[in-house]
């Protein structure tokens, strides 16, 4: 189990706490840097970016408002590889396609837990 720091997070209380899923001290290295990226923009999608962020909106700065952006870009993909994975199950339901499970469904998802 890797751990990241919460040094990095905006809920920061001076310690470190587990993280699920990441294969490594080296992923987690990766999580805690700042990245920077460059973007070229058109007039046109650079005042919408400033007409988004600053004074009266929901984000400070243009930062903000792209790595929110990005989030959520990122959540819908997640979304449609779970969406697709439902269906998939679907269909495999639906063609006969499916295996008796004769375990202890108590046990599996305190494994899955872990």
């Amino acid at each position: 189990m890797a751990y990241i720091d919460k040094k990095r997070t905006n809920n920061y209380v001076g310690e470190r706490r587990r993280v699920r899923g990441i294969a490594s001290k080296e992923t987690c290295r990766h999580l805690r840097m700042p990245s920077t990226l460059n973007l070229s923009l058109t007039d046109e999608l650079r005042a919408f970016i400033d007409a988004n962020c600053g004074d009266g909106t929901l984000f400070a700065t243009p930062s903000e408002f792209v790595r929110d952006l990005v989030r959520q870009r990122k959540a819908q993909l997640d979304a449609q590889v779970v969406r697709q994975g439902i269906l998939d199950g679907y269909r495999d339901a639906i063609e006969g396609r499916v295996v008796e499970f004769r375990g202890d469904l108590k046990s599996v998802l305190k494994k899955a837990k872990k």
